[in-house]
């Protein structure tokens, strides 16, 4: 029976592979990838946000342009004269004065129409830097989708690998069942027949049980996996259950030195994000500067108006009035209590304290660079020592399970051989994700997302 366990093995992972796959969705890295980019609400949300500081930028832009503007107004009014006694004014002929009046009446309209500009000659440079900080937002706001894009390609491609790694292990779990459950019936008879002892039996049953367990949880993480896969995908109202995977989970190998990509955080999205709000601070300074110098504006109007009067008999059209203005204004801030030289201390020291985060974040990126490439380095090294040991648990197996059937070996010695074996596949499998998810997070230290040649692998 023995002898034929790895043909079996085949047989079964065939088999097993065809039967996952049967009425399952496969979705390859590129399909999920480009799933994310358009159905992911985080990542559309930040577009948006992006989108918005892009409009708020075009507005900080009119502040440079002439203010026009048009008004025009229709207005009616009229007036009565009222009675008075000795008690006062008063309308006549009702009890609570109200009513008519009596005296002489008149009635009037009149009506304008005007076009004025207004334009800001110096300010300071306040315009100036508040476009600037205005700049500087929408630099912030890209660099967060950006940072939104390789958090979610880190995400997306860590649940992808999972749920690679899951039909993996599913796949290898079910292959030792069917092993184990053959084994077992074949335990019982020898025990029955007086060939075993029951303890024996009674150790291939446990085995079996053991990786039955594993099995329903390998199953449950399954099931977990592809729900957290389906809602990185943008599929919120999809369970995932039919989702299956397809590719390489054995990742690249990592570069010799990390120092090698050093460079490459200069465009980290956390950097450039770190970097435009200090940029944006030190605009919002200049800006509270701009506070202590006078603005000058010019502005011009011409206005048309005209109206019709009871008593002076004006005609309603055209206009008989007309009002030109041309001027300039200047103004100047002689004392706010104090709170304009408050205002620009502390824009001051929110530039400093952006400046000295700055620093900071340079500083905390290669480190962070640095421990996600040792733990790469280290996970990738651990895959030749994990199939090496798959080989020689393997060998093992092979000599003790012919010593077995030749009745040289006791059923001991090829559990404990049979054991190993397992324990070796299993082991090789999980070090494997490891690296897999190493390389994951080394990629995710050097800020590559979707739009990066490296996060397209």
């Amino acid at each position: 029976m023995h002898s034929t366990s790895f043909t079996r093995r085949a047989a079964g992972l065939c088999a097993l592979a065809l039967s996952l796959r049967l009425g399952a969705e496969t979705l390859t890295w590129d399909q999920a990838r480009a799933e994310a980019l358009q159905a992911n609400p985080a990542l559309s949300a930040s577009q948006h946000s992006r989108q918005a500081a892009d409009a708020a930028l075009s507005v900080s832009d009119a502040s440079f342009w002439p203010q026009l503007s048009l008004n025009g107004g229709l207005s009616r009014r009229g007036s009565q004269g009222l009675s008075s006694d000795d008690s006062g004014s008063r309308v006549v002929g009702t009890p609570l004065g109200l009513g008519y009046g009596q005296g002489q009446e008149a009635d009037s309209s009149s009506y304008s129409l005007g076009l004025a500009a207004t334009y800001t000659l110096f300010d300071g440079f306040g315009d100036f830097y508040a476009r600037q900080q205005s700049a500087h937002s929408l630099e912030g706001k890209q660099a967060a989708y950006r940072q939104a894009s390789y958090g979610l390609r880190s995400s997306l491609r860590q649940a992808f690998n999972q749920v690679l790694y899951d039909q993996q292990n599913i796949k290898m779990l079910n292959e030792i069942m069917t092993l184990l459950v053959q084994e077992t019936r074949y335990l019982n008879l020898e025990y029955q027949s007086g060939q075993q002892p029951r303890w024996a039996y009674l150790q291939a049953k446990s085995d079996e049980e053991q990786t039955r367990w594993q099995l329903n949880q390998a199953m449950l993480s399954q099931a977990s996996d592809r729900r957290n896969l389906a809602d990185l995908l943008g599929r919120t109202e999809d369970s995932g259950d039919s989702l299956a995977v397809s590719g390489e989970l054995k990742p690249p190998a990592p570069p010799s030195d990390f120092s090698l990509d050093l460079e490459r955080l200069n465009g980290h999205p956390d950097l450039l994000a770190q970097q435009a709000a200090a940029d944006a601070a030190e605009s919002a300074y200049m800006a509270s500067v701009a506070s202590r110098y006078p603005t000058l504006s010019a502005n011009a109007g011409y206005t048309y108006s005209g109206g019709t009067s009871t008593t002076a008999g004006v005609g309603a059209w055209p206009p008989n009035q007309s009002l030109w203005t041309v001027g300039l204004t200047a103004s100047y801030n002689l004392f706010a209590g104090g709170g304009q030289e408050a205002a620009i201390s502390q824009a001051e020291q929110a530039w400093k304290s952006q400046q000295d985060t700055l620093r900071d974040e340079k500083a905390s990126l290669r480190t962070a660079l640095q421990q996600a490439w040792t733990s790469y380095r280290s996970a990738f090294d651990r895959m030749p020592v994990q199939d090496l040991a798959m080989q020689v648990g393997q060998q093992r197996f092979e000599t003790v399970n012919r010593l077995f059937e030749a009745g040289q070996a006791q059923y001991l010695d090829f559990e404990q051989a049979e054991t190993n074996l397992i324990q070796s596949q299993e082991n090789q499998l999980s070090a494997v994700l490891s690296a897999a998810q190493a390389s994951v997070a080394y990629q995710k230290a050097l800020g590559l997302g979707f739009e990066d040649e490296g996060g397209k692998q």
